[in-house]
C-alpha cells in the first residue's frame, strides 16, 4: 500500500504531497494520521492526506517499515486544507505549518482523539453588545461539545480564558504548551478554547465558534504568504461540518454585513463625554494639553480617580524636522518618517534605531526641532505636576493590552490618530470601530471620557455612538467603497510583485491579456517604505466580474501565483 503524505514544512507553491510505501508489519494507517517520515534525511512530522495500492511513483519512494503515529486527526482536516490552500495561493505544507507551527518532537502523553461530535446546533447568530465579554460567558455555557473562542488580541483571549477559567492558545506559547492545548481540545468531546487568530483553523473541529469582534481586521494576517483570515476560515469550517454554529459578537457591525442591519440592532453606548475641541487661546502649559483637560486631570486625581491618557505619538516628538526647510529624518531601513527620543530616533514602522543628526541633511541648519510632543516628553512634563502614580501615558499598542481601572478617566489627546496607520480610503472606518470599541470599554468599567480634537471631528464623532449616526457613517462609507469599486462593495484582488517596475509592467501586461471580459486590471501601484535591504514592490489590483465564483477566480489567476503573492481578500490595497 502507498500513502500520500503533507509534511509540515514549508515548501515552493506547487510542491505538495510526497508518496511512501508501507510495509506489510507497518501497522494500519489512515487518511487524517500525523506521522513522522523521513524526509531530507530527517523525521518529519507529515499529514497522511490518502492511502492507495498504487502509486506513479513507486520506483522513487521510500518503504516505511514502522509508522510512528504522532496523532489521530479527523479526515475533514484533508479537504479543509486543500480548500485554504488554494484560496491562499500557497502550497499544502505550507499552509499546514501556519496552521500546526512546530510539532513537539517527543509527545509526552498519547492523546486518543475522540470522534467528531454531532450535534443539532440552531441557526448561526450575529448579535451587537457593548459588553461583549458577557454575551460570550453566556453562549459558551449553553453551548454543547467543543467550543472555540476567537479573539484578535492575545491579552484578550488570556482574559476571557481566565474568567471562563478554559485554557488559551496564542502566539507567545512555547511550542510544546501550545501542541498540548490544541491536542487536547481536539481530544475531549465537550472542551472550551479561547485562541486567537492562530488557533482559527481549529473550527475544523469545534461544534461551536464564537467569533469576539468579528469587525476588527486584527482577524487577518495580512504580511506573509500564505495569507490567512480567521474569520473566512471559520466560514469555510461550516462548508465541511453543517453542524457548526458560528456566534459573533460585536460592538460594531462590519461593512460588508451593513446593508443587512437595522439601527435598532446596533448598541448605543452612554457614557460622560467632555469634548474640548482644538483652541489656541485654550492651550496649557502642557504642550498637546487644553486648559480644560488639565483641569479635569487635576480634579480626577483630587477624586482619587485613575487617569488614563491615549496619546499615539511615540518618543519625544512625532518627528525630527528641520525647522528651517522643512526636512524629516527617515528610518534607513524603510524609509519612514521616524520619531524622536532622547538618545536616538525610533521608526514606528520597522521599530529600527537612528543616529540623531547635529545639523539639517540639506540646508545644514542646526534647528532640528520634532513636530508634535510625543509620549515619552508628555508623561516627563506632566510627572512635574501631578504624581506618576495617578496617571498613565499610552500609545496605541499599550492601550490593547491595558486592563481598565474602574472609573477610571480616560482621556484621548488626539481623536483623529486612534484609528492607527490607514489608507486614506479606510481611514475613517478604523477610526470609528476604534472610537466605539474605547468608549465601550470606557462604559463597562463605570469611567468618563475626554477627548481632544477638530471641532468638525469631534462633533461628527459623537453620532457614531449613537445606532442612527453609527449606521448613516457606515452606509456612507459603503456608498464610497461603491464610487471607487473597492471592497466590500466589490471583490479586488491584490497581487504583490517583488523586483523592478519592468518586472511589475511586464505581469501585469500579461496578466491583463490572460484575463477574460469583463475582468478589471488596475495598476501596477509602487510600495511605498521599502527597506534599503528589500527589493522594490508593486502592487495590482484585479477586479472580476460581479457574481464570479471563487473556483473561477483561483482558476484564472493560478498561473501567475509562483509570480506574485495573491490575496483575495486584502485589508490594505495599495500597502
Amino acid at each position: 500500500m502507498f500513502i500520500s503524505v503533507v509534511p509540515v514544512k514549508r515548501t515552493p507553491y506547487g510542491v505538495d504531497c510526497f508518496d511512501y510505501k508501507i510495509g506489510h508489519e507497518a501497522g494500519d494507517v489512515r487518511v487524517g494520521d500525523l506521522i513522522q517520515v523521513p524526509f531530507r534525511n530527517r523525521q518529519t512530522p507529515a499529514l497522511v492526506i490518502s492511502t492507495s495500492e498504487h502509486s506513479e511513483f513507486a520506483a522513487k519512494t521510500i518503504n516505511l517499515n514502522k509508522i510512528n503515529l504522532i496523532f489521530n486527526l479527523p479526515a475533514v482536516i484533508v479537504p479543509f486544507l486543500y480548500c485554504e490552500a488554494q484560496r491562499a495561493f500557497s502550497s499544502k505544507p505550507s499552509v499546514l505549518l501556519s496552521w500546526m507551527r512546530t510539532v513537539p518532537k517527543r509527545q509526552h502523553e498519547k492523546l486518543t482523539p475522540t470522534p467528531l461530535n454531532h450535534l443539532r446546533n440552531g441557526s448561526d447568530i450575529a448579535t451587537y453588545a457593548i459588553n461583549r465579554f458577557e454575551k460570550i460567558r453566556r453562549y459558551t455555557e449553553s453551548s454543547n461539545g467543543r467550543v472555540l473562542i476567537l479573539t484578535p488580541w492575545k491579552n484578550r483571549a488570556t482574559s476571557i480564558a481566565h474568567h471562563l477559567s478554559a485554557p488559551f492558545l496564542h502566539a507567545d506559547l512555547n511550542d510544546t504548551a501550545a501542541w498540548k492545548t490544541w491536542t487536547e481540545f481536539v481530544a475531549t468531546k465537550k472542551s472550551t478554547l479561547v485562541a486567537t487568530r492562530l488557533g482559527a483553523w481549529l473550527s475544523i473541529f469545534a461544534d461551536t465558534v464564537i467569533i469576539d469582534e468579528p469587525e476588527n481586521d486584527d482577524f487577518k494576517q495580512d504580511e506573509l504568504s500564505p495569507r490567512l483570515d480567521a474569520r473566512q476560515l471559520v466560514e469555510s469550517a461550516k462548508e465541511y461540518r453543517t453542524n457548526l454554529q458560528i456566534i459573533k459578537v460585536g460592538t460594531t457591525c462590519r461593512l460588508r454585513e451593513i446593508e443587512n442591519v437595522a439601527a435598532q440592532n446596533l448598541p448605543s453606548i452612554q457614557i460622560p463625554i467632555t469634548y474640548v475641541a482644538w483652541n489656541s487661546k485654550g492651550r496649557s502649559q502642557i504642550e498637546g494639553l487644553q486648559v480644560q483637560t488639565l483641569s479635569a486631570i487635576e480634579n480626577a486625581i483630587n477624586e482619587k480617580r485613575r487617569v488614563i491618557i491615549l496619546h499615539p505619538i511615540k518618543g519625544e516628538t512625532a518627528r525630527v524636522t528641520c525647522r528651517d526647510c522643512a526636512w524629516t529624518l527617515t528610518c534607513q531601513n524603510c524609509g519612514f518618517a521616524v520619531t524622536r527620543g532622547q538618545a536616538s530616533a525610533i521608526c514606528g514602522r520597522c521599530g529600527q534605531k537612528t543616529v540623531l543628526p547635529a545639523v539639517c541633511a540639506n540646508c545644514k541648519g542646526s534647528a532640528l526641532a520634532g513636530g508634535r510632543t510625543g509620549k515619552d516628553r508628555l508623561i516627563r512634563n506632566l510627572a512635574g505636576i501631578f504624581p506618576t502614580n495617578a496617571f498613565s501615558v499610552l500609545d496605541l499598542k499599550e492601550w490593547h493590552n491595558h486592563s481598565l481601572a474602574h472609573e477610571a478617566l480616560v482621556i484621548i489627546t488626539d481623536l483623529s490618530l486612534i484609528g492607527g496607520v490607514a489608507e486614506d480610503i479606510r481611514r475613517r472606518e478604523r477610526l470609528i470601530l476604534a472610537y466605539r470599541r474605547l468608549a465601550a470599554a470606557v462604559q463597562n468599567a463605570g469611567g468618563k471620557m475626554l477627548v481632544q480634537g477638530d471641532e468638525e471631528l469631534i462633533e461628527t464623532a459623537d453620532s457614531w455612538l449613537q445606532s442612527d449616526g453609527l449606521l448613516k457613517a457606515l452606509q456612507a462609507e459603503w456608498k464610497e467603497r461603491k464610487t471607487f469599486k473597492y471592497p466590500p462593495a466589490y471583490k479586488l484582488i491584490k497581487l504583490l510583485i517583488d523586483g523592478t517596475a519592468e518586472k511589475a509592467d511586464e505581469l501585469f501586461a500579461r496578466l491583463t491579456a490572460a484575463l477574460p471580459l469583463p475582468w478589471e486590471t488596475r495598476g501596477p501601484f509602487k510600495v511605498a517604505y521599502r527597506g534599503k535591504g528589500r527589493k522594490e514592490r508593486f502592487v495590482i489590483h484585479a477586479l472580476p466580474p460581479t457574481g464570479q465564483k471563487e473556483s473561477g477566480i483561483s482558476l484564472n489567476l493560478e498561473a501567475f501565483a509562483k509570480e506574485a503573492i495573491i490575496d483575495l481578500d486584502p485589508i490594505a490595497f495599495f500597502m
